[in-house]
């Protein structure tokens, strides 16, 4: 788990996402051993062990099972940096999610997202060498991230047809069908 790195924006995303709630990023990036000065370098990436303490924080400090829904749903395009951007340029969400694919490892080492185009559909499956780490908060903050994405080239009306999130089903199912649809 510890060779997985993450593009420094993500860290940045959750604690936009944390201080919106009306979390204490202060007390967070503490409890983590991070700052945001080593945040904001321009070389740093956020090991995964990091980000995952982040979430786990922000779900235990808010009380909201949703809080990594909430991060992703709140997605800039710089979140991804250059990939955000290259996305947002594509002619469609298809070839935006393909530029995504291509350059995954990028945003995440050891990513592997596999997509599959149909006649109606595009499939989405989010493979890596070390998927057996992703924690719920990392799988909600993910999916809807990807869904922001694609309502950012698309239109906001866009939800998926099908949604298969790889965690437990959540206690309120609320926030998932207010996000996925």
């Amino acid at each position: 788990e510890q060779d997985i790195t993450f593009l420094r924006h993500t860290g940045l995303q959750v604690c936009q996402a944390f201080e919106r709630l009306g979390g204490d990023i202060e007390l967070m990036l503490r409890e983590v051993d991070l700052t945001l000065d080593r945040l904001r370098q321009p070389e740093y990436r956020l090991p995964h062990t990091t980000l995952r303490q982040m979430l786990a924080h922000g779900t235990d400090a808010t009380g909201r099972e949703d809080f990594g829904l909430h991060v992703g749903n709140t997605v800039e395009p710089l979140t991804f940096a250059s990939v955000g951007i290259s996305w947002l340029s594509s002619d469609t969400a298809w070839h935006g999610m393909q530029r995504m694919a291509r350059f995954s490892e990028l945003m995440v080492t050891g990513a592997r997202p596999i997509l599959t185009e149909t006649d109606t559909t595009i499939e989405v499956c989010l493979n890596g060498e070390r998927i057996e780490f992703a924690s719920p908060e990392l799988v909600n903050m993910v999916a809807a991230s990807l869904l922001r994405m694609t309502q950012l080239t698309i239109n906001d009306n866009a939800l998926p047809q099908r949604l298969d999130l790889l965690r437990p089903k959540p206690e309120d199912p609320q926030p998932w069908m207010a996000v996925f649809g």
